[in-house]
């Protein structure tokens, strides 16, 4: 199954690879590539397919304004092992690398995973994950880096083991106040009694202090009737929808019959972490068609306070492979069911989303219509059951193939993706890497910046997305110093100041309520530059 071994055996463990290889595309260049190298790694004799890129693989991308931020987990060679990781800091600009961090098996790294890239006040990194000792126990595990140079300021390693799962499971969060830590896990046990036993499946949450010392313990279950054996502990189910919300899927019995026996999902909130509740559970298995296929093909997640959920399946009807695409809103109700997306007579059997608004969306989409390797772009509308094609990318040389495991569209519109690279045929060649696209090279009308509003006259900034909810830019129109952001409440109350040292700043906003905010800009003599916006703060 093409698809199977194009895009996601990449993540495999028997990656091979010795040398990076110069990928060319037909329809654009990208503004530049970054390509993941350990140079901790140590040959090992009789292994000489695993080398310093193969031994990483792609996991999170993270921005500032004008910084990337790329993490790629390390295994260990031996055992293939999840250990450490390697994180490069680089110019959102032009690709160059200004540093790496490396906690690798070659360099004593800790054996720790991560799901979260945060920027902190105070100006450094924070990584909030999941360490093993060698005992094999779990714990949550805080390290923070310094943002100039990458080097280790602090660790914090809980003392209270987490249940014995594989780190890879877990769903680390910081809350949005400076002391609260979530682990999340989607987890099964038995409830019920010695002669009445009743399996229950469901979303766990430990709640962790600033000091990562366990507070409190919850546990929300998806209340199937019954359930059998399925692919159920895995971190790629549960995602934060937005401040306040974590999303979590369920299949049930997915490898007895080709049947969908039930899909859910479950909204939880997460407000208070001392009072974790279900918000919601919705029923999708009217809906979504079934299949008994891996999860590693499925898609599902949270983008701008929506939800994505695809999976690969065999129509029957069409006696085609495909898979259907399925967008929801904030609160579950269908924005779009495509239940085979295809162009003309095209028919796609992979399709992952790297941007929605309330309006549209894009997708990454395999096969290409071309016929060459690599993906298509497409574009769904809410409301719409049909897919616009918008443009293709695709390698030039002959037995080179691309993944995109990792991808996000900016609202600069810079396109990052990034993925496994491999030569066919020469299985000492597959490694890690980021391309950065502008949106408009691949026909992507997406222009959520109009220079000519920001620097017309009595301007002199704006603010986008807007709504928003956790995240806000600010776009000067010029650049000087001692620049500050003010933010007012509905009652004229200065809630929030920052200050403004790029053209375009990235703000967390994610500690405020939701509501209607005045927005200004200050020089440093108190003087208001342009005028007032309206910013709207949503859940």
């Amino acid at each position: 199954m093409r698809i199977f071994i194009v895009l996601l055996c990449f993540n495999c463990a028997c990656l091979y690879s010795q040398e990076t290889i110069d990928v060319k595309f037909n329809e654009a260049n990208p503004l530049w590539v970054h390509t993941m190298i350990d140079t901790t790694f140590l040959p090992v004799p009789g292994q000489a397919y695993f080398t310093k890129y193969s031994s990483l693989y792609p996991h999170i991308i993270s921005r500032d304004a004008s910084h990337m931020f790329i993490l790629s987990p390390c295994q260990e060679k031996q055992t293939l092992n999840d250990r450490g990781f390697v994180l490069d800091k680089i110019d959102i600009n032009t690709g160059t690398k200004i540093w790496s961090h490396y906690n690798t098996p070659y360099n004593n790294g800790d054996y720790d995973f991560y799901h979260e890239i945060n920027l902190t006040k105070n100006g450094n990194i924070e990584l909030f994950g999941v360490y093993v000792d060698t005992l094999f126990n779990t714990y949550p595990i805080l390290k923070s880096l310094n943002l100039q140079d990458g080097k280790l300021l602090n660790k914090v390693i809980s003392k209270d083991k987490l249940i014995d799962y594989s780190i890879r499971h877990y769903r680390p969060f910081k809350l949005n106040t400076d002391s609260a830590y979530l682990i999340t896990y989607l987890h099964g046990g038995d409830v019920g009694t010695l002669n009445e036993p009743i399996y229950k499946y469901g979303l766990r949450t430990e709640y962790f202090d600033i000091d990562l010392v366990r507070q409190k313990e919850f546990w929300q279950f998806f209340n199937f009737d019954t359930l059998g054996p399925f692919s159920i502990d895995q971190g790629s189910l549960l995602h934060r929808l937005n401040g306040n919300t974590i999303v979590s899927l369920a299949y049930k019995d997915r490898y007895t019959s080709w049947d969908n026996l039930g899909t859910k999902l479950m909204w939880t909130d997460i407000s208070n972490p001392n009072d974790i509740k279900i918000k919601q559970i919705k029923d999708y298995t009217d809906i979504v068609p079934g299949t008994k296929e891996s999860f590693a093909l499925h898609r599902f997640n949270t983008i701008n306070n929506t939800i994505y959920l695809s999976h690969y399946y065999p129509n029957f009807d069409i006696q085609n492979n495909t898979c259907y695409i399925l967008w929801l809103d904030s609160i579950g109700e269908i924005k779009t069911f495509i239940p085979i997306p295809k162009y003309n007579n095209h028919i796609y059997q992979f399709a992952d989303m790297f941007y929605a608004n309330n309006e549209f969306a894009y997708l990454f989409s395999f096969p290409s219509v071309t016929g060459k390797q690599g993906f298509d772009i497409i574009r769904i509308e809410s409301g719409k059951d049909t897919i616009q094609f918008v443009s293709s990318i695709t390698v030039k040389n002959e037995g080179e193939e691309i993944g995109t495991q990792v991808n996000a569209l900016y609202d600069d519109g810079y396109l990052i993706f990034g993925g496994l690279a491999k030569k066919i045929g020469q299985g000492t060649k597959t490694s890690t890497k980021f391309y950065c696209f502008k949106a408009s090279d691949l026909k992507i009308d997406f222009k959520p910046v109009a220079t000519k509003d920001i620097t017309k006259e009595g301007s002199g900034f704006r603010i986008f997305p807007n709504p928003t909810s956790n995240t806000l830019y600010l776009q000067l129109s010029h650049m000087e110093k001692n620049l500050k952001l003010n933010v007012y409440d509905i009652n004229c109350q200065l809630v929030l100041i920052e200050n403004l040292d790029q053209v375009i700043n990235q703000i967390d906003i994610s500690s405020l309520p939701k509501g209607v905010y005045l927005v200004n800009v200050s020089n440093s003599k108190g003087e208001k530059i342009g005028k007032t916006e309206k910013m709207v703060k949503v859940e």
